[in-house]
C-alpha cells in the first residue's frame, strides 16, 4: 500500500500500525489463569521439549488432566505463534551465562508478539478495508483507530488471549479474499496458499473460528475465476488444521478431541454450550447492552453497525462482504450468548465477541454510505460529530479498563463504576497481582502489572504522560498526512 505516492513507512498505515503498537505493548498486565495456561505450553515447548506442561502447571486452573500429566486447556495456536519469540529471548539469555530468563520479561515480549503485533496489524487491515469500502483515508484511518483503541479490542491486545489473534487471522483472511473479488477472480498460487494458512491457523487459536474461516472461504470461491483453484486455499488450510489435529491425537489420544473436554477447570466441566444451542435473553442483554460485559456499554460507537449495514446492504458493489461480516458478527453473538459461562470469567466486556469486533467496526462506518450521497452533506456531518463522540468516549473507557485492570470479576454488575473508574481518578493504576508464577490473584498482595511509565519511575496517572504524549505526536503525524486527501479508493463491481 503506498498512498499518495509515498512509501508505506511515510503513510497513514504505517503510523497507525506503530500507533496502536505502541499503545498495546505500554501495558505489562502480569498473568491470569487464562494467559499462564498459553504461556506455560510456550515455556515447555522451548525449555524442555515437551507439550506437557507438569513443570509449571501449578500456576492456573485452566489445565487438562490425562494419564497424570497436566496439558495446557486451550486451543494451541496462540502458544505456538509465540514459541519463536520466546525461544529466540531464553537463547540469548543463556548465551549471555543465564540459565534462564526471567519469566515478567519474556512473558512479556511474548505477550506483545502474541497480542500486540497482531492487533495492529488488523488495525491496518481495517484501514485498508475501509479505502476498499469508498471512505477517504482521514475516515478510514479514524475508524481503523476507533476499532483497535475504542473497543475491548484495547485490553486485550495487551493480554496474552487467542481473541486479537485470531481476529487478525480473520480479518487478514477477508482482505486477501477481498483481492481476489479486486482482481476479477485471478490470485497467485501463493496468495490462495497463505488466505488458507492464516484462516487455517484462526482455527489452531480458536476452535469458533472454524465458521468465520468457511464463511470468508467461501466468500473467496464465489469470485473465484475457476472454482478448481480453490484446492490452493484448501492446500494451505491444510498445514494448520493437520498441525491441531496431530496436537490433539497426541496429547488426548484422537484427532477431535478438544482440548475443553480433559479440563480440569470444574466450573468449565458443566459445559459451554446451552442444550439446543440457543442463546438466553439474558446472555444475549449481558454481552449487548449490560453495565456488566455488554458490548454497546464499553463501545457505544458500534450501535451504528446495524443500521450502518442497512446502508452496505444496499449498495450492490458492498452486499457481498457486507454479508460476510453480519454473518461472522451474528455467529459470535449466538454463540456467546448460548455459552453458559457467557461472562468468561475475569474481563473486560465481552471477550468472546472479541474476533468479530473488526467486523462490526466495517459496518459501522457504512452509516456514511447513505444510498442517496446527494443529499447527505448535512446528515454525513451530523452522524461524523455523533460517531466522533461516541468513539471518543470509547476510547477512554477502553484506556482506563486497560490501565487499571483488564480482567474485572463478573461479581460486579458494573465495573467501570464501582471499580475501574474510581481506581483511575485515584490514579491507582495496574492493580492485578497475579503473576506467570502464581495461581492466585491476591487484591492486597504485591502488584505484578505495570506500564512503562512506571518503568520510567512516574507514578499514578503521571504514568500516563509519555504515552499521551506519544499518542498526541502520531495523531498530529496522521492528521497531516490526511489532512485534504481523498485518494482513489479500489472499485469493483
Amino acid at each position: 500500500m503506498k498512498p499518495h505516492g509515498k512509501n508505506w513507512a511515510g503513510s497513514p498505515a504505517a503510523l497507525l500500525f506503530v500507533l496502536v503498537l505502541c499503545c498495546s505493548a505500554y501495558f505489562y498486565q502480569g498473568g491470569g489463569w487464562n494467559q499462564n495456561s498459553r504461556f506455560d505450553l510456550v515455556r515447555s515447548i522451548v525449555e524442555l521439549s515437551t507439550v506437557r506442561i507438569d513443570a509449571f502447571h501449578e500456576n492456573t486452573g485452566d489445565k487438562a488432566l490425562i494419564r497424570n500429566h497436566y496439558y495446557s486447556d486451550k486451543a494451541p495456536g496462540t502458544s505456538f505463534w509465540g514459541v519463536p519469540v520466546h525461544a529466540a529471548v531464553h537463547t540469548g539469555f543463556r548465551r549471555f551465562g543465564r540459565e534462564r530468563c526471567p519469566v515478567a520479561v519474556t512473558s512479556y515480549i511474548t505477550t506483545v508478539w502474541s497480542a500486540g503485533v497482531p492487533s495492529a496489524l488488523a488495525a491496518v487491515l481495517v484501514y485498508g478495508l475501509f479505502l476498499a469500502f469508498g471512505h477517504p483515508t482521514r475516515r478510514s484511518t479514524g475508524f481503523a483507530a476507533a476499532y483497535a483503541l475504542g473497543t475491548p479490542a484495547l485490553p486485550y491486545s495487551t493480554l496474552l488471549y487467542g481473541h486479537q489473534l485470531a481476529a487478525f487471522c480473520l480479518t487478514a483472511g477477508l482482505y486477501m479474499a477481498f483481492r481476489i473479488r479486486k482482481n476479477g477472480g485471478t490470485e497467485t498460487i501463493p496468495m490462495l496458499a497463505l488466505l488458507g494458512f492464516i484462516l487455517g491457523w484462526s482455527v489452531l487459536v480458536e476452535y469458533p473460528s472454524a465458521a468465520p474461516a468457511v464463511m470468508v472461504t467461501l466468500y473467496a470461491a464465489w469470485h473465484l475465476d475457476n472454482r478448481r483453484r480453490l484446492i490452493w486455499v484448501m492446500a494451505g488450510a491444510s498445514i494448520p488444521v493437520l498441525l491441531l489435529l496431530t496436537y490433539q491425537w497426541t496429547v488426548f489420544g484422537h484427532p477431535l478431541a478438544l482440548t475443553y473436554r480433559f479440563t480440569a477447570h470444574e466450573h468449565a466441566q458443566t459445559g459451554f454450550i446451552r442444550e439446543w444451542g440457543m442463546p438466553s435473553l439474558e446472555a444475549l442483554r449481558g454481552i449487548l447492552i449490560s453495565p456488566r460485559r455488554g458490548l454497546l456499554y464499553y463501545a457505544p460507537w458500534l450501535v451504528f453497525a446495524l443500521p450502518g449495514s442497512a446502508f452496505l446492504l444496499a449498495n450492490r458493489d458492498r452486499r457481498h462482504e457486507t454479508t460476510v461480516c453480519l454473518l461472522i458478527c451474528a455467529w459470535y453473538v449466538w454463540l456467546n450468548g448460548s455459552m453458559i459461562h457467557w461472562m468468561g470469567g475475569r474481563a473486560l466486556g465481552p471477550r468472546y465477541l472479541v474476533p468479530m469486533l473488526p467486523f462490526a467496526a466495517l459496518m459501522a462506518g457504512g452509516i456514511f454510505l447513505p444510498p442517496r450521497s446527494r443529499a447527505s452533506g448535512s446528515f454525513r456531518r451530523t452522524v461524523a460529530a455523533m460517531v466522533a463522540v461516541a468513539a471518543i468516549g470509547s476510547i477512554c473507557l477502553m484506556v482506563i479498563g486497560t490501565a487499571v485492570l483488564p480482567e474485572v470479576s463478573g461479581h460486579f454488575a458494573d465495573p467501570l463504576r464501582q471499580v475501574l473508574i474510581p481506581a483511575f481518578i485515584r490514579g491507582d493504576l495496574s492493580l492485578n497481582t497475579q503473576s506467570f508464577d502464581s495461581a492466585t490473584y491476591d487484591p492486597a498482595g504485591a502488584r505484578s502489572a505495570w506500564n512503562l511509565g512506571h518503568q520510567m519511575g512516574l507514578n499514578g496517572l503521571g504514568s500516563l504522560l509519555p504515552l499521551l504524549g506519544f499518542v498526541l505526536l502520531t495523531g498530529i503525524g496522521i492528521y497531516r498526512l490526511t489532512n485534504g486527501v481523498d485518494p482513489r479508493t479500489i472499485q469493483t463491481r
